[in-house]
């Protein structure tokens, strides 16, 4: 049975409608009718049982929330049998996984976030969260809610088995798309098919099989949130060089480029494992198996005694990049300077007057001792 897909917000519904190609269905909840007029798919109607598998969006309200969490949150809490019966409807029958796209920052997603989440927990769905981080000009309040709504979500998903939980950081990501025509549409059709397991498992995701070492259940085991509420951190390493002479020198620069590296951006100590997905080039040569090998062996001994799993993914990219997604990884700096960022923001009354709550530092400590 095929993935399906759950948009909260704007935000959310661009990552989400990369999924098209092989999602089963995509939802999107939303608190604005006009943007929700322009999506395809019939409205929820609880008495209206005719056209039951198209009625796929739901709008509470729909005049908007002013990109404001907190009025959002109330109206989430005041509509929650409505969003229950709509997610209960959308899932009757439904045994498979569901994925929850976020844009954190925004007004609808942030808010209706943790609400949504609950009542999937209380449903016994299987659901994974991707969460995107704003860019740094966004400011306020984008950037104070972003931090509070993560803070908020992360409470609701304690105890919980959510997986995989990913933070997308969009700064990084847009700064390397951001010379091609449709960047937007390339970072979010990027993270479809890199950050989920889903392209990784499916045999034509790569030609080389020895490569592809991603076992589905250990990928659950070690990509998922916490009880005591670990994240998966995820960091970007832009370009290596694919001859054996330079791999080297292209990884550890690589390394450096990426502003969510080594250890100023992780505890590594706290790493549980890794998945090292490779993107090449669709038109690659072929001879390029040795030098991938040699990478990985790079990778291995940087982050000696962790477990690593690993594919090769072949995409649109003109260049070989390398995405590396830590477990069990204490907030990176990214978060950390956001979450100051937004701090400032909000004691010099940059935002409106119900979010000026404090921006909140998530703490993600685990000792592993709750792990099989």
């Amino acid at each position: 049975m095929r993935l399906r897909i759950l948009a909260l917000g704007k935000g959310g519904a661009g990552v989400a409608r990369s999924f098209e190609s092989f999602a089963d269905k995509i939802l999107y909840v939303n608190t604005h009718k006009d943007e929700m007029d322009l999506l395809e798919g019939d409205y929820f109607s609880k008495t209206n049982k005719r056209n039951k598998d198209d009625q796929i969006k739901l709008c509470i309200d729909g005049s908007g929330t002013g990109r404001s969490p907190g009025f959002a949150e109330t109206l989430a809490q005041d509509n929650r049998h409505v969003i229950r019966d709509f997610l209960e409807a959308t899932v009757e029958g439904y045994d498979g996984f569901l994925i929850v796209t976020i844009g954190g920052g925004g007004g609808t997603g942030t808010g209706f976030a943790p609400t949504v989440c609950s009542i999937l927990d209380e449903l016994r769905v299987k659901f994974g969260v991707i969460y995107t981080l704003p860019l740094n000009q966004e400011g306020s309040p984008t950037i104070p809610n972003s931090i509070n709504g993560l803070h908020n979500l992360v409470k609701v998903l304690k105890g919980t088995k959510v997986s995989p939980f990913f933070i997308v950081d969009n700064q990084l990501l847009f700064e390397e798309e951001e010379h091609t025509v449709n960047h937007w549409q390339a970072i979010n059709e990027r993270i479809s098919k890199i950050m989920l397991f889903l392209n990784l498992t499916e045999a034509e995701s790569t030609d080389i099989e020895t490569f592809n070492t991603l076992d589905l259940k250990e990928f659950l085991r070690i990509f998922r949130l916490m009880k005591t509420g670990n994240d998966v951190g995820f960091n970007d390493i832009k370009s290596f060089k694919i001859s054996l002479a330079d791999i080297e020198e292209g990884f550890k620069e690589g390394i450096k480029e990426t502003n969510m590296s080594m250890v100023k951006g992780y505890d590594y100590t706290s790493c549980e494992g890794m998945l090292v997905v490779v993107e090449r080039p669709r038109k690659h040569t072929g001879d390029d198996v040795v030098a991938i090998n040699e990478l990985f062996e790079l990778i291995a001994r940087k982050f000696k005694g962790k477990k690593m799993l690993k594919s090769v993914v072949n995409t649109d990219t003109k260049d070989y990049k390398v995405n590396i997604l830590f477990s069990g990884m204490n907030l990176p700096t990214k978060i950390n300077k956001l979450n100051t960022m937004a701090t400032k923001l909000i004691e010099k009354g940059k935002v409106k007057k119900e979010a000026k709550a404090t921006a909140s530092k998530v703490k993600f400590d685990d000792n592993f001792e709750d792990w099989s």
